[in-house]
């Protein structure tokens, strides 16, 4: 009984931090989810034109890297979007747990 008492006032200032994580959390995941595909549009892009290049002998080696550099950073991007909603559905879920059990 006296714990609780002692986790109810807790979980009450827990639960609109959970609120509010919750909805970042889902905002987060459309954004996420929305600038991935144009990132990995520009991305796939860049390769195919980096390997036109090369096929088509426009460009040199050293130029048709940074084309792949570009694309290799185009790509990461997104999954460090998604890295940082992991994290953000982590801390969702073990709020979720104090709250709610």
């Amino acid at each position: 009984m006296v714990r609780f008492l002692i986790k109810l006032p807790l979980r009450i200032l827990a639960f609109p931090v959970w609120l509010a994580v919750s909805v970042i959390n889902t905002l987060g995941m459309f954004l996420v989810g929305l600038a991935s595909w144009i990132f990995y549009l520009v991305a796939g892009v860049a390769v195919i034109t980096a390997l036109g290049c090369v096929g088509f002998q426009l460009y040199t080696w050293q130029e048709v890297k940074m084309h792949l550099l570009c694309a290799a950073v185009f790509i990461l991007i997104p999954n460090i979007g998604m890295w940082i909603i992991t994290g953000t559905k982590l801390l969702q879920c073990g709020l979720r747990s104090f709250i709610f059990e």
